[in-house]
């Protein structure tokens, strides 16, 4: 039995995400990492940098379009300045690409093979619950 533990810093945990991901097992490990508040919790904070990379919107406006508090707007504020202009451009450049490939995929699946994939538990399931009943409508009318 050894006498520390395997992992010891997040440069440990950075690098068996990466090669989760090489595998293509990446769902399956960070689901097992994270509790459903955690999933949230990141998912909110993705919003939060989004939110305030794009800066359209006050801290409070924030805090109430994404349902947290505002102290949790100001942490995420916080460490935006801790980082250069070049990361943050980075960053908003990431985080507007994917928006924009979610819209691209969703753009190319007819209705009726969206509600499929949906229902079928597609990784943008948690993503598109609006969208179903829109869908919905459009196939019954």
């Amino acid at each position: 039995m050894s006498s520390e533990p395997e992992y010891n810093d997040w440069q440990q945990v950075l690098t068996l995400i990466e090669q989760s991901v090489e595998q293509e097992s990446h769902q399956l490990l960070l689901t097992m990492l994270l509790t459903p508040d955690e999933r949230d919790a990141l998912v909110a904070r993705i919003n939060i940098f989004r939110e305030l990379l794009k800066g359209d919107l006050s801290q409070r406006q924030i805090s109430q379009l994404l349902g947290v508090g505002v102290a949790t707007i100001t942490r995420g504020s916080n460490e935006l300045k801790s980082k250069s202009e070049q990361e943050k451009a980075y960053l908003a450049e990431l985080l507007e690409n994917q928006k924009q490939a979610d819209a691209l995929f969703f753009s190319l699946l007819s209705p009726q093979r969206l509600l499929i994939y949906l229902l079928a538990g597609g990784k943008f399931a948690g993503k598109c619950s609006g969208l179903v009943n829109g869908i919905s409508a459009n196939i019954n009318a």
